[in-house]
């Protein structure tokens, strides 16, 4: 867990485990220096050094292209290592649609949800769409587990969720 303080309005807010894990995962992805998390009171976007979060997050690690790449170039340049052959076409670059798609940044209380579904959502931690996408990944079970979350609850966020453009796990 990572305490922040709001730049604007000073209040302390906690990034947890999974806020942490989609943090480091986006600012990997997208070769940031700084995350922006965004203060539940003011919603004003408080900057994160990357050094902070790799720092408040021992258990993560590094995943997609750029670990790959820089996996292989240190397997490429091992001493004594034999000559590879030559590696099959990467994959195309992202087409149009995917390009499209929403930011998981967005806060929650950005959509119209109820306001006690949303209250119990903070209340945990849940308060962006990358880590409510990530509570319905682990199963409708995990999303139950919120106190004050019951399943209208759930199917709630998912029609708010698919109306906005985002693709659930099943």
């Amino acid at each position: 867990m990572l305490r922040v303080s709001c730049t604007q309005c000073h209040l302390p807010f906690i990034l947890n485990r999974e806020m942490l894990d989609a943090a480091l995962d986006e600012v990997q992805r997208e070769g940031f220096k700084h995350y922006n998390a965004y203060c539940p009171n003011c919603g004003r976007p408080n900057k994160v050094a990357r050094k902070q979060l790799v720092r408040a997050a021992p258990w993560w690690k590094p995943s997609g292209k750029k670990a790959a790449k820089s996996a292989a170039t240190l397997t490429a340049k091992a001493p004594g290592s034999p000559p590879k052959k030559a590696a099959a076409k990467p994959a195309p670059a992202k087409t149009k649609i995917q390009a499209e798609e929403p930011s998981t940044r967005k806060k929650l209380s950005s959509f119209d949800l109820n306001t006690r579904t949303l209250s119990a959502l903070e209340a945990e931690g849940v308060s962006t769409v990358a880590a409510a996408l990530k509570k319905l990944g682990e199963g409708k079970d995990a999303m139950l587990e919120i106190s004050g979350v019951g399943p209208a609850a759930v199917d709630e966020i998912k029609s708010v969720l698919k109306k906005a453009g985002y693709k659930l796990s099943k």
